[in-house]
């Protein structure tokens, strides 16, 4: 006979906590079809069941629909409310906010009732649950199907590189992502970079099980000024398929540049990532009031004198966070000089006339032809130039020459970031603040002209004027919990009416400004709409395009399997019930009453309805005797 004696069934709750888990992945489908369904009837059943004197709270993975203290009536007409948004609480920030609620008081006995899909991103960090014996936990578990569909590939990162190899190349910006499948087999997919609703690229790859997969696209002119986005073709989880980006070129790196040479002006034209202006000497002096508010790194091309105010501006403007890149224009004859960031002592050693050869220097210490020098490899090998080269230099490569340089004899402020083969510092580094001085230790018009004419100049040159501003800038929006995305330019916008205009929705935004004068945006703990946004001042008028993509925690469609592990002590333990949305949940006594009085009926009535067919058979058998 059905038995619903249970010692938890017999307990009435006088609160109930509700954890209904609405991240993305619970709208994909298992084996008995979309899972937010399932949870849904699930739910409604168990609050349909509760006495309408008990207390309901609903915790959802966005903040803002969190209730307070409700009837069970309340709570059924939230729960259908409630849509799919993005993982913002793990399941121990939900038995933290369960153990404030028992230290608030007034709760006789509390029922806790989960119900989610136990992704893995979500169980990262273990339940703690609470030991109470007035609290009676249960996780209702909804398993994720990590096959459905054909399984989830999704655009694991997407990043930019420069074109240096092929100086005649169309296109000097490859746009590059990696695809990730989060499937136990083999995929195919492909992969479109789309603009204005028309298809611009578009590459067909193969991933192995768990595999990765990188892509690139060659970008012309047009394409970097415009809003573009990647799209994988369809499989079992659409969340990741997407990725928004906004145009490239909106995210310029400016620079100022005081002085004139032909390889720093072909150096801005090749690369369309950093954006030329040109300054004058009372640009120095004009602070955060003049051109050099919005620049993010400097090129000097002088011979460098300088006043003492232009010393302490400079300095300023590192500390700050930014660049400063000194060249000679021509040959330096002293001996002795300070750029404001420390004392430099050498001499300088010849000009260069042809290639490998170099002038007689009429200096007191040498009387002799001094040949060119090569750059020496191991200086590649530091931080700043690793994603500029990589793994393309080897002992193999032929390094280039330079010819007339300052030949130090004391550089104590300074670290050596570059040399000659010879042992000579070339290229110098000066930390201050969160900023970085960098010295060039040969003139561009004679010493160094072997290097502007090779392959070498313009990665060497572009890595370290845009090292500091491209590695802060987030160049695609991708947000995560907490996170300030710095705006690609300074924009004059008003605080206090600052927002976000989509298609379908306005987002209220804080801006904030660093002591540079860097305006970043704060959207939330993520985007919870992801698209094209333009950012709005008071005046109503569209200035930055915003690229917003969801975060990447919910692409593994496997569920939390170590239960066991969670356990409360004492004999006491997490229920753990397999969701189907068909199973009633029955765990709470107002809930048993009726449905113990179904199943009793329902078992008096069949066994009516046996006795009655026995009988009917008897009559039908005796009555054929008799015939």
């Amino acid at each position: 006979m059905p038995s619903c004696s249970s010692s938890n069934r017999n307990q009435e709750y006088s609160h109930v906590v509700v954890l209904f888990d609405n991240s993305y992945s619970m709208g994909t489908k298992n084996a008995d079809g979309v899972i937010i369904e399932q949870a849904r009837s699930q739910a409604r059943t168990m609050l349909s069941g509760l006495a309408q004197e008990a207390q309901v709270r609903l915790f959802t993975q966005d903040p803002l629909t969190n209730t307070g203290w409700m009837s069970p009536a309340q709570a059924l007409s939230v729960i259908d409310t409630i849509p799919l948004c993005p993982q913002q609480r793990k399941w121990s920030d939900w038995t933290a906010q369960v153990d404030e609620l028992l230290h608030e008081g007034g709760i006789a006995s509390l029922k806790v009732m989960a119900f989610g899909d136990g992704q893995l991103s979500a169980m990262a960090d273990k339940p703690q649950l609470i030991s109470a014996p007035a609290v009676d936990w249960e996780f209702v578990l909804y398993p994720l199907d990590p096959t459905q569909s054909g399984g989830n590939v999704g655009i694991d990162t997407v990043w930019y590189e420069s074109v240096w190899q092929n100086a005649d190349a169309a296109a000097h910006v490859l746009l590059k992502a990696k695809i990730r499948n989060y499937s136990e087999s083999p995929k195919e997919t492909s992969v479109r970079m789309l603009g204005q609703g028309k298809t611009l690229h578009v590459k067909s790859i193969k991933l192995e099980a768990q595999g990765t997969a990188e892509v690139q696209f060659a970008l012309s002119d047009l394409e970097m000024t415009q809003a573009s986005l990647l799209q994988l073709d369809e499989d079992g989880f659409g969340y990741d398929n997407i990725k928004y980006l906004h145009p490239i070129k909106q995210n310029q790196t400016v620079v100022g540049v005081l002085g004139i040479d032909d390889a720093v002006t072909a150096l801005f034209a090749s690369q369309p990532l950093l954006k030329k202006v040109d300054l004058k000497r009372a640009d120095l002096l004009s602070g955060n009031k003049g051109v050099l508010q919005s620049a993010h790194a400097i090129v000097l091309i002088n011979d460098a004198v300088y006043t003492a105010q232009e010393m302490a501006s400079l300095r300023d403007f590192v500390a700050s966070g930014k660049g400063v890149i000194q060249f000679f224009a021509d040959p330096i004859r002293r001996k002795n000089f300070n750029l404001g960031f420390g004392d430099l002592r050498g001499e300088w050693l010849g000009s260069q006339t042809g290639k490998g050869v170099l002038s007689r220097n009429k200096g007191p210490n040498l009387d002799r032809d001094l040949q060119v020098d090569r750059l020496a490899l191991a200086g590649f090998q530091h931080p700043i130039f690793q994603n500029a080269f990589g793994e393309s230099i080897s002992e193999k490569t032929e390094m280039p020459w330079v010819g007339g340089h300052f030949k130090l004899e004391s550089s104590l402020d300074f670290e050596t970031v570059l040399q000659l083969e010879s042992g000579d510092p070339i290229l110098l580094q000066r930390v201050q603040g969160t900023g970085s001085y960098w010295v060039w230790l040969s003139d561009l018009r004679s010493g160094s002209q072997s290097l502007k004419s090779s392959v070498w100049f313009l990665p060497i040159f572009t890595q370290i004027i845009a090292s500091s501003a491209v590695v802060e800038q987030s160049l695609y929006g991708e947000l995560f919990s907490g996170n300030l995305l710095p705006l690609p330019s300074n924009v004059q916008v008003d605080e206090r009416a600052a927002k976000l205009r989509g298609k379908s929705c306005n987002i209220v935004i804080d801006l904030q400004q660093n002591s540079s004068q860097h305006t970043s945006m704060y959207v939330g703990s993520q985007p919870q709409y992801p698209g094209y946004f333009c950012l709005v001042g008071s005046s109503g008028e569209d200035s930055v395009q915003i690229a917003l993509n969801l975060g990447k925690q919910e692409s593994d469609l496997r569920s939390f399997a170590d239960w066991k592990s969670i356990s409360l002590g004492g004999g006491n333990g997490l229920t753990l019930s397999q969701g189907n949305g068909i199973t009633p949940i029955m765990h709470n006594a107002p809930l048993n009453t009726p449905w113990c009085l179904f199943i009793w009926g329902a078992a008096f009535f069949f066994a009516v309805e046996v006795v009655i067919i026995l009988l009917k058979d008897r009559i039908i058998t005796s009555e054929s005797v008799k015939l």
